[in-house]
């Protein structure tokens, strides 16, 4: 019996970003967009998964330009720049959003996956005062997290993520 011979990855295909319509649409689309994004990041097609997230970027950023005062799409437009590999947007959308909503635990969870991302990515490239500078602010975000609600899913994520930094 042969083995089936492994198949090459697909190139991603581009995905379009309609930012037409009112506020309600743009955050359903966007919404969409960013489920199709996170299914493809399930089935480990990292590039596919990019292209969606770039595109639910672009509505979330015209849902935001209507209406920035949810919080959650605030997030979930950060969240689409983080995985559409833009993580100094996705650290200033989330400043965005706790400008305005300091006890958002779930805006200060992310901030601390983004930060954390962002000094594994500078310990790598040999810029550890930048690691360093990351990873102690991503050790604040998530303590906020913790401190917001240690008993919720975010919390003890966030508890989690804190024994796994550096010392």
């Amino acid at each position: 019996c042969a083995a089936a011979a492994p198949t090459a990855p697909q190139p991603a295909q581009s995905v379009r970003a309609d930012t037409s319509g009112g506020y309600a649409q743009l955050v359903q689309r966007a919404n969409g967009l960013y489920d199709q994004g996170a299914a493809e990041l399930q089935s480990e097609h990292w590039d596919q998964a990019a292209a969606y997230f770039l595109a639910a970027s672009k509505v979330y950023a015209a849902a935001w330009a209507k209406q920035s005062t949810d919080p959650g799409v605030g997030t979930d437009f950060a969240t689409s720049l983080f995985y559409s590999g833009d993580t100094d947007g996705a650290i200033a959308q989330v400043e965005k959003v706790l400008a305005k909503s300091p006890d958002f635990q779930t805006a200060w969870f992310n901030k601390g996956n983004y930060l954390s991302q962002r000094a594994r990515q500078a310990e790598q490239a040999g810029q550890q005062k930048d690691a360093d500078r990351d990873f102690a602010a991503a050790r604040v975000a998530y303590q906020k997290a913790v401190d917001l609600d240690p008993a919720s899913a975010s919390g003890q994520s966030a508890k989690e993520q804190l024994a796994q930094l550096p010392a």
